[in-house]
């Protein structure tokens, strides 16, 4: 697959800012950032002051039907094994 123009790639996980991540989603940027606000979307990472996005995450919440974030959360809890912890943090506060 080819890699969206601005894709960070370290350990083969790549990572996607805010518009190619709307990109992907085919949707415009003012409404991905308004989906985020809303909790719609997998979490991104921080990284260097920078707001990214893992490309494999959003493929496949695309893939899954685009559930809403506490529904993505829990369904994939254990999937994400390097952020577990964390997940596990943010799904229980959003029950």
């Amino acid at each position: 697959m080819k890699m969206p123009l601005g894709t960070k790639q370290s350990m083969g996980i790549a990572l996607v800012s805010a518009s190619e991540s709307a990109k992907v989603a085919g949707i415009g940027i003012s409404t991905f950032w308004r989906h985020h606000s809303a909790g719609l979307l997998p979490d991104p990472v921080r990284l260097g002051g920078r707001t990214l996005w893992r490309l494999d995450e959003l493929e496949a919440w695309i893939m899954a039907g685009c559930p809403k974030q506490s529904e993505w959360l829990r369904h994939h809890l254990n999937k994400w094994s390097l952020t577990n912890q964390r997940l596990h943090s943010r799904a229980n506060r959003l029950r």
